[in-house]
């Protein structure tokens, strides 16, 4: 739904290498949708490192701008939009952001915080399980129809099952804190020996010499890959072994099968939705004890050609990955009609 007359959206995400990538892929990604529809849109993040490799036409601004009310009302004021995707602003400054546009939209992922008027959307695949207030001011999108993930992996070819594992991929967001990639990749190599292993390394890793040592002549190493490399490195694998945020749903949308360490209180959602989807098996947290070994057990069990394929027919069944299209497509409308979210 074009617009006729030139509108403004500005987006604010957390998006530094501690506040890892979800949350600058979901507004780059509603960002490019919007100025598909002839959206001037801007898109206001922590860190310009995060967006590395990433194209499009949108306009990308670094500011750290949770605490910069001054900096918020000037470039805010008199947008038709606002778009916030945030752990770490607080209630004044959603206040503050939605008395400046037209529309306020507000990414969710576990019912945060007190959302001021507008439409607040939660993709996850457990969120209709969360206790929102009921508000005549507020409009929920939520569950998987609105699930916003980059445009390579929107209508994305979908991974065909081999027989067997012959290739795993290991990815741990951006920076791998809890210093796992290492670790998994002894084991994959040591258990997994004939199987190729693809390596994900983030912007923030530090971690790169001991991924190095712990490599065989199987394992592959990708740095820093954009979206596109990323949805390739996926459809090339059989199984993947990472942590449970944005990259989980990627992976559904390409139907590869997850064994997950989960990294942060704010994944429990995601993980279980998805290990009781039947899509994943999950290890638990990266601190246990016992993870390494039920890594190797689970891969056993998607070894089995029949739990894969289910595991896959699961998650297509599940997400359709046009959540983007349809978050915007509310947003267009809303604009188009003058409703004022507030």
């Amino acid at each position: 739904m074009p617009i006729s007359e030139e509108r403004r959206a500005c987006l604010f995400a957390d998006a530094s290498m501690g506040a890892g990538l979800g949350h600058f892929y979901r507004c780059f990604s509603l960002a490019s949708e919007l100025a598909r529809n002839s959206i001037q849109t801007e898109l206001i993040i922590d860190s310009l490192r995060v967006a590395k490799g990433e194209v499009d036409t949108i306009k990308l601004t670094e500011r750290k701008w949770q605490g910069d009310p001054d900096f918020i009302q000037k470039i805010a004021d008199g947008t038709d939009i606002i778009v916030v995707d945030s752990y770490h602003a607080d209630v004044e400054v959603y206040n503050l952001l939605s008395s400046l546009t037209g529309l306020g939209i507000y990414f969710d992922d576990y019912n945060r915080t007190n959302y001021p008027s507008g439409i607040v959307v939660n993709g996850s695949i457990s969120a209709k399980s969360l206790n929102y207030p009921i508000r005549n001011d507020i409009e929920y999108l939520l569950g998987p129809r609105y699930q916003v993930l980059r445009r390579e992996f929107i209508r994305a070819r979908r991974r065909e099952q081999r027989t067997c594992i012959t290739s795993i991929l290991i990815t741990f967001g951006a920076d791998d804190l809890r210093n796992l990639t290492p670790k998994v990749l002894s084991i994959l190599v040591a258990e997994f020996f004939s199987a190729k292993k693809i390596v994900i390394v983030g912007p923030g890793y530090n971690n790169i010499d001991k991924i190095r040592d712990a490599s065989d002549g199987l394992t592959e190493i990708i740095f820093k890959p954009n979206a596109k490399g990323m949805y390739e490195a996926m459809y090339s694998c059989d199984i993947a072994v990472c942590s449970g945020g944005q990259t989980l749903n990627e992976l559904a949308a390409v139907g590869v099968p997850a064994v997950t360490i989960q990294v942060a209180e704010n994944q429990s959602l995601n993980i279980n939705g998805w290990e009781a989807a039947g899509f994943i098996k999950n290890v638990g947290w990266w601190n246990q004890s016992n993870i390494f070994n039920q890594i190797v057990s689970s891969i056993q069990f998607f070894q089995d050609y029949e739990n894969r394929i289910l595991a896959a027919r699961k998650a297509s069944e599940i997400l359709d990955t046009l959540g983007v299209e349809r978050v915007a497509e509310e947003a267009l409308q809303a604009i188009s009609l003058g409703n004022r979210k507030h």
